[in-house]
């Protein structure tokens, strides 16, 4: 579901998944957790504007969302949530306390 300006929609559907998938296995590896979050919170802000230009033209994608056009809006401050979220798997996880 890409927005007509953006060139070659087939390869940004992929290379927007793979961004994605490359991110949620950076995050699996504590090395590069850091990093793959900030990784996934610019592909989160680089995928917005084609979230925005759905809500704005809901005709074109509201049968491919969840809620249809009501779907389409609330995806806009999920976005967000995801990006709090992201940031929060990216932290370093706390030490153990010895007892």
């Amino acid at each position: 579901m890409m927005p007509p300006y953006i060139p070659a929609p087939a390869v940004m559907v992929a290379l927007s998944g793979v961004a994605e998938a490359a991110g949620g296995a950076g995050l699996l590896v504590p090395r590069t957790r850091r990093s793959a979050s900030w990784w996934l919170v610019a592909t989160l802000v680089a995928i917005f504007p084609a979230n925005v230009h759905m809500a704005l033209h809901p005709e074109r994608y509201e049968r491919h969302v969840p809620g249809g056009r009501v779907g389409l809006y609330l995806r806009l401050p999920f976005q967000i949530v995801f990006i709090a979220w992201v940031l929060g798997a990216g932290k370093p996880p706390e030490p153990e306390v010895q007892s």
